[in-house]
């Protein structure tokens, strides 16, 4: 394991920028940054505590900044290489995406029946990619997601003709759809299931 001598202001940034992405006030040893970084999700940006940045010197193993390199890479999706200097600011440039986007959906002879049912945390969901062509019934898919507010799906969303899907937004008391069609108790059916927009009222949102 190589080993090498590094300003402790350097550590100092790279928490800084933890912080300031995670929005705490915790304190991390060089040790725990990578796992901090790994964690990042986006949902706590900003109102973080900064430190002042110390001057003192110290000897600390490589394995310790390329952990940190791997978690931002893990992060951002990137094959770059960085030098512990450049850290900090690769882990301000993080974008998280705040909303739930499920990195893949397994259906149950082609319905969404309660699939997200009860998300009562989730404010956005990203559905884009998805193709619905094959759906059936979408039963309480959305139920009881109280807080979501917008729905993102792709601009040709289209559901197959004759799905079903009773109570679809039942109690989706915050959703809007992208062309301003709010939600109503009295129109909670799939028939709602659609793309918000001229002519057409819906609770989803085409995503640019």
């Amino acid at each position: 394991m190589g080993m090498g001598l590094i300003s402790e202001s350097v550590f100092g940034d790279i928490a800084n920028a933890i912080r300031e992405q995670n929005g705490t006030a915790t304190a991390y040893k060089p040790s725990e940054m990578a796992v901090a970084v790994a964690a990042l999700d986006g949902t706590n940006a900003g109102n973080a505590t900064t430190a002042t940045l110390g001057t003192a010197t110290g000897v600390i193993g490589e394995s310790v900044f390329s952990d940190i390199a791997d978690a931002i890479r893990g992060q951002n999706g990137l094959e770059t290489t960085y030098k512990p200097g450049k850290m900090a600011q690769a882990i301000r440039d993080l974008v998280c995406d705040v909303g739930l986007k499920p990195r893949a959906l397994l259906l149950s002879d082609e319905t969404l029946e309660h699939a997200f049912s009860s998300c009562t945390a989730v404010t956005e969901l990203d559905l884009t990619g998805f193709d619905p062509s094959s759906l059936t019934d979408l039963f309480y898919a959305f139920a009881g997601c109280s807080a979501l507010t917008t729905i993102y799906v792709d601009a040709d969303w289209a559901l197959p003709s004759g799905c079903t899907g009773n109570q679809c937004f039942y109690s989706c008391k915050s959703l809007v759809g992208g062309n301003g069609t709010a939600w109503t108790s009295g129109k909670t059916g799939v028939a709602y299931c659609v793309v918000d927009k001229d002519g057409q009222a819906g609770y989803l949102t085409a995503k640019a």
